[in-house]
């Protein structure tokens, strides 16, 4: 069965509105809370979220904490590493370093200064 749009959008919705909650109260991200939350079973819940989203609940977290880590790196320069680890609900510090290296490539701080060095020069452009 294909999913539909509406599927899609809804557990889209779901997962982020999870994933906020989650960076608001600073806690790490877990696919089987999330399946708690919802008083489903785990292994169903992932599999249909597979089915939905073409990749696991896991890799949809990830990516999701990824983009609101290198947002907050972007955005939030007076933030300490650690802080954004929490804020984008990895928890401990060396998850997200070890994680943010194995898939953006490069350190959250080596991403920060390139991306900083990137604003200054687009600004000096202008």
């Amino acid at each position: 069965m294909v999913p539909s749009n509406a599927e899609r959008a809804r557990i889209q919705y779901i997962i982020g509105h999870y994933l906020r909650d989650c960076c608001r109260r600073q806690t790490v991200a877990r696919s089987s809370e999330l399946s708690q939350l919802l008083e489903a079973n785990r292994a169903t819940f992932s599999r249909r979220v597979s089915e939905i989203l073409g990749h696991s609940i896991v890799v949809e977290l990830r990516e999701r904490r990824l983009e609101e880590a290198k947002r907050l790196l972007r955005t939030a320069p007076d933030l300490t590493i650690a802080e954004v680890a929490a804020r984008s609900a990895f928890g401990h510090r060396s998850t997200f370093l070890r994680t943010f290296r194995r898939f953006c490539g490069t350190t959250p701080g080596q991403y920060r200064k390139a991306e900083l060095a990137r604003q200054q020069n687009a600004t000096l452009r202008r």
